[in-house]
């Protein structure tokens, strides 16, 4: 992996002109209310997440729902369709967490999901205008020297030239903080890496107003899919989504605006004890 410098003059002078020229064409009041309304969506604390455990109702409710489809109750006709049926492609619940994936596998597979064909080109998913306002990282949290994994740490994956761009270290203090913000039952870790899906909420609603934080978050289930198709070209590897994580703590360690550049799902993925649900 080429190693380059994140202070590079030509590029410091492109992204600081992006940003002049995207203040003065985003709405500030629409920015605010897109936050506003964000922040009603966060996880304050882990506790939170689980709190739909102590209501019986909810839970009654759940037991009734999951694991089945929205139907119609009023329709004309049903009509019985011919397929055949198989086994379809699962979330993994079980990984091997103490065995990261190479680094020749997991450059595929980022390029395979997220990458460009040229410069200037669609990615494998759509976006709305092509603007791509949801940026994936690459979170390590198990390295393997003996295997020339990578560092304990958040990078950026660059679509057009592949490569990672590392934009916090962490130490084995750090990775204990960061599992428990992700909301690991019992600080297990459930597979040494994940993708974190953060929207630049500014990217996102400069043109479409309001509707482009719906088109952004349209493009996280995308960009997810796309990721775990990428997975299926390797042997064993599989993946599992979450949002049980404390948004704005895990936003700020992984060294992103918290007002600007959340983090809203994670993926996690590795090699797979071939157990899935």
């Amino acid at each position: 992996m080429n190693k380059g410098s994140l202070n590079d003059t030509s590029n410091k002078y492109k992204y600081t002109n992006w940003d002049f020229l995207q203040g003065r064409a985003e709405d500030k009041s629409v920015l605010q209310s897109v936050l506003k309304f964000h922040y009603k969506t966060l996880n304050r604390e882990i506790d939170d997440i689980y709190n739909f455990e102590e209501n019986i109702d909810t839970k009654s409710w759940i037991s009734t729902v999951e694991f089945r489809d929205v139907l119609p109750n009023s329709y004309e006709e049903i009509i019985d369709l011919e397929v055949t049926q198989h086994k379809q492609l699962h979330s993994y619940y079980d990984f091997n967490s103490e065995t990261p994936v190479g680094m020749e596998t997991l450059g595929q597979i980022l390029y395979d999901a997220f990458g460009r064909e040229a410069p200037h080109s669609s990615k494998r998913y759509p976006s709305a205008g092509a603007l791509y306002p949801v940026i994936p990282l690459l979170i390590v949290l198990h390295s393997d020297k003996k295997n020339n994994s990578l560092n304990l740490s958040c990078y950026v994956f660059d679509s057009t030239n592949p490569r990672l761009y590392k934009v916090t270290q962490w130490t084995p203090k750090d990775i204990v903080k960061v599992n428990k913000l992700i909301g690991s039952n019992s600080n297990k870790m459930y597979a040494p890496h994940c993708i974190a899906y953060a929207i630049d909420i500014r990217r996102a609603i400069t043109k479409y107003q309001a509707k482009g934080y719906r088109h952004a978050l349209i493009e996280v289930g995308l960009m997810v899919q796309s990721f775990r198709e990428s997975l299926q070209q390797q042997n064993n590897l599989g993946e599992r989504c979450w949002s049980a994580f404390s948004d704005m703590p895990l936003t700020h360690i992984c060294g992103l605006n918290v007002r600007l550049c959340p983090i809203v799902l994670i993926q996690w993925f590795g090699f797979s004890n071939l157990k899935s649900n």
